[in-house]
């Protein structure tokens, strides 16, 4: 087949025309990247394979209505480039890509939701097909997760097992369209201490949160754990600021005794912001 046209997009909300075959369709072959190649420091931009993603999703819609639906895994060949036949008419496409465990797609809420979340990336973008042949399209997609680092200072304890943290709003999930946060949840979230940490320093843990395009704010239990969850040491932070593609660095100890602190956040992920206690 011969190639009409071919479109490079990079960003939301444009609108773009390509062309159609004789038989009503157009064969549309798509490449999606997120910007980043690494978590920190963020690096150029990349494929889905060189940023480490798992998972890939793209939904068309026509009208409101789903014409069409892609979702692919790191093990497939090609992971990240793929083709759909699409109709005469105007079209959005939502795509998502994630390194998140056990995804949930729900097309009647128009919802990805994840047991764990992991760095993700989300973009909206448009075209309009009116007569042709094929096209080449590549949707850029930007990070859509804030992140909390916990820094221990502690020297780990014998007996120590687990750290357990406990936000007061957590986001497990993404509005696809949108690019809302949804699911919130205020459940634990357990991380097993490595045998290989005991009697070391320099515990760290980073936890992942779907966010919002305006930055929100979450209390956060912290609390080191040993057998029969009896607690070893924790503390309590109130109104820890989060944000999307931003970074908050919780330094101190834990095994000191409980406190409450207040903090802030100014800094974008690759800087980073660091709060001790």
């Amino acid at each position: 087949m011969v190639v009409a046209s071919a479109l490079i997009l990079a960003g939301c909300e444009k609108n773009e025309v390509i062309n159609q075959t004789d038989d009503g369709t157009t064969e549309v072959k798509f490449t999606v990247e997120p910007w980043q190649v690494t978590i920190e420091p963020m690096g150029t931009r990349a494929t889905v394979s060189e940023a480490g993603m798992t998972d890939l999703w793209l939904l068309a819609y026509s009208a409101d209505t789903l014409a069409a639906e892609m979702h692919q895994t790191k093990d497939d060949a090609n992971f990240g480039t793929f083709g759909l036949k699409l109709k005469y008419g105007k079209y959005k496409f939502y795509a998502v890509s994630s390194r998140g465990l056990s995804a949930v797609v729900d097309t009647a809420g128009r919802t990805i939701t994840w047991d764990k979340v992991r760095d993700t990336f989300w973009a909206v973008d448009s075209m309009t097909v009116v007569g042709g042949s094929s096209a080449n399209k590549t949707i850029s997609l930007d990070r859509v997760v804030g992140r909390a680092v916990l820094h221990l200072t502690d020297l780990v304890p014998d007996g120590a097992q687990k750290v357990v943290f406990q936000p007061s709003h957590w986001y497990y999930g993404l509005n696809y369209q949108t690019g809302a946060a949804v699911g919130d949840s205020d459940a634990e979230i357990n991380v097993d201490i490595p045998a290989s940490y005991i009697g070391q320093q320099g515990l760290q843990v980073s936890y992942m949160s779907i966010s919002a395009e305006d930055d929100w704010t979450t209390g956060m239990a912290i609390a080191m754990k040993g057998a029969g969850d009896a607690v070893l040491g924790s503390v309590t932070l109130s109104d820890v600021p989060m944000g999307r593609n931003k970074t908050v660095t919780m330094t101190g100890t834990l095994l000191g005794g409980t406190r409450s602190l207040g903090v802030s956040l100014n800094d974008t992920w690759i800087e980073g912001d660091e709060i001790t206690f």
